[in-house]
């Protein structure tokens, strides 16, 4: 027998076994079976949910993991134990060996007391102080994109300081630009006692970031001499430029530079944060697979049903000849028909309320506040706000997807629906034209 007489028969099977298990689904007046509606529901509403769940905690990852290496801990720094005195020599043999390098800002952070002074009361609070070299800061290009002055510049002179907008203009009114706030050298019990050094207000900064912009403030290096009486400086910032082998230059730093300088990346550095990210995600991950897993233990239980439901059917088209591997195919390509119709809506659903998230948000708040509205008294009534900015500090509700991590959990509930079919599915199969009046399970 020649393919071409082969090719014909083969498709006239799957046909008829698609057209088989399409009469399986459907009910005899033309509707959709409630079971296998109520399985392709859960399937798409679960991943749907998953979907938009790890959507927006990638967006809060990646915003918060980006400002956090951006603005507060570099690509990479150099350090030594006891400082760094010849940090200006070092720069200029960085700039000069390793054209990758785009900035390498010399810094030093202190916790410090910080002074607001008014005619009514004073108000010390603890901070932490950056001194920076901001000729250097220019160059990089990533901390001037999330670091935005809102108010004054960044050319900080010997007696300035830059305030956080939160710490300086809406905690404390006070602090108008131009005015005095006074800096400790550090958060000793003797400093508590002493007013510190003056600081002129040269501006305000917003990261986006509420941990910098209530806890942090900026002088140059100058001012942190007279501050502490350190001519050193305790790291070099580094940033690299985009698109290049990060690990590959760090090697060739560390080789260049001398012995007693160590140099650590940004993993390094945030070792601790990431780890607690990505804690984050697993467990979330985790019980989103005991969703899915209970779905899988009710498309078990509900083929079982519908076996059961088809059970005469089942002895009928034994009875003019199937074989049992024929009647395993029919409810296997139903649960395939599932698994890959449920997961592709559940995907689609899922990104598209991701990207348009805030727009619903909008529509939801929009008829609760108007149900609100008429049943509550003006004087009660207080507008729901499903997303806060006050509370989550940030006005965009980013969204990030990775094509991994999509096609992992697609795959893995494709799997996991297919898998949970199969114990029913055999067991159809094994059903006797003579077990006509027995129960089958």
């Amino acid at each position: 027998m020649t393919f071409k007489n082969i090719f014909p028969i083969f498709t006239n099977s799957i046909l008829f076994k698609l057209y088989v298990g399409g009469r399986f689904i459907n009910h005899k007046n033309g509707k959709n079976n409630i079971i296998f509606n109520t399985l392709f529901a859960g399937i798409a509403g679960g991943l749907a949910v998953l979907v938009v769940v790890i959507g927006v905690m990638n967006g809060f990852q990646n915003n918060y993991i980006t400002r956090r290496v951006e603005v507060g801990s570099y690509h990479a720094v150099i350090t030594h134990k006891k400082g760094i005195s010849a940090y200006k020599k070092i720069v200029d043999d960085i700039y000069k060996n390793i054209p990758e390098i785009e900035a390498a800002v010399p810094h030093s952070d202190r916790e410090v007391i910080i002074l607001f002074k008014n005619r009514a009361n004073s108000d010390k609070q603890p901070i932490k102080l950056r001194a920076i070299d901001t000729n250097e800061l220019q160059k990089d290009s990533g901390f001037l994109k999330y670091c935005k002055i809102v108010r004054g510049d960044f050319n900080l002179d010997n007696d300035s300081i830059l305030l956080g907008e939160e710490l300086g203009w809406r905690q404390i009114n006070y602090a108008k630009q131009g005015n005095l706030v006074y800096i400790t050298p550090d958060v000793s019990i003797g400093s508590l006692k002493n007013e510190g050094l003056p600081f002129k207000v040269k501006g305000y900064f917003n990261t986006g970031s509420y941990d910098y912009d209530r806890y942090w403030v900026f002088i140059g290096l100058n001012a942190f001499h007279t501050l502490t009486g350190n001519k050193n400086v305790d790291s070099i910032g580094l940033k690299f430029k985009a698109k290049v082998n990060r690990k590959e230059v760090i090697s060739r730093l560390k080789k260049s530079l001398p012995d007693d300088l160590v140099i650590r990346d940004a993993s390094e550095i945030n070792k601790g944060y990431f780890a607690a990210l990505k804690l984050e995600k697993t467990m979330i991950s985790f019980l989103f697979l005991i969703i899915f897993i209970m779905v899988c233990v009710n498309i078990y239980g509900a083929l079982k049903l519908t076996i059961l439901e088809k059970k005469e059917s089942i002895l009928i088209l034994k009875a003019i000849g199937l074989q049992p591997s024929d009647i395993e195919i029919i409810f296997l390509l139903e649960s395939i028909l599932l698994a890959f119709g449920g997961t592709a809506v559940g995907l689609i659903i899922g990104v598209f309320v991701s990207l348009n998230i805030l727009s619903i948000f909008a529509v939801i708040e929009y008829c609760i506040n108007g149900l609100l509205y008429i049943a509550l008294p003006a004087e009660v009534f207080n507008p729901v706000k499903l997303y806060d900015t006050s509370i989550y500090y940030q006005t965009d509700l980013l969204v990030k997807f990775y094509p991994h991590e999509l096609a992992t959990a697609v795959f893995a509930l494709i799997i996991m629906t297919i898998v949970s079919a199969l114990i029913p599915i055999f067991k159809a199969s094994r059903i006797r034209p003579n077990e006509i009046n027995r129960t089958v399970l």
